[in-house]
């Protein structure tokens, strides 16, 4: 289960622009975004356990640097301290969307092995997997 809030593009530069290359940002608006895992899964090669999480991203023009982490019920990035609560890490390469994604949206594609949490606003999107 993932809950966030949709930020809107409103005709604003997005990656780069209102959320930029190289700071953490809170993948998405208001509160952090928050995970659940129902059961312990992998998540770039990292063993995570069944609970509740926090996801945050540090985004550049090629990738994103994902992390999932135990700082919950907070406000944006502020409080996020990564070496202290990150609980796993994944780097995952930017595509382009097909089509302009005017509200953030999180959906999940099923694979053989779990399902890729996909990510997209404005004209990116990335696709991370996560193991069963």
């Amino acid at each position: 289960r993932v809950l966030y809030s949709r930020p809107q593009a409103k005709e604003r530069e997005v990656f780069g622009g209102l959320v930029k290359y190289g700071e953490v940002w809170r993948v998405g608006a208001n509160e952090s975004t928050e995970i659940l895992f129902y059961q312990d899964v992998t998540i770039g090669g990292t063993s995570v356990k069944a609970g509740r999480y926090t996801i945050y991203a540090v985004p550049s023009e090629s990738e994103w640097e994902v992390h999932f982490s135990t700082d919950k019920d907070g406000w944006g990035q502020y409080a996020f301290k990564p070496e202290e609560s990150t609980v796993a890490k994944i780097t995952v390469p930017t595509q382009e969307t097909p089509d302009m994604v005017e509200a953030m949206a999180i959906v999940f594609e099923g694979t053989d092995t779990g399902a890729n949490m996909v990510i997209g606003w404005e004209n990116t999107m990335v696709s991370i997997p996560i193991n069963f």
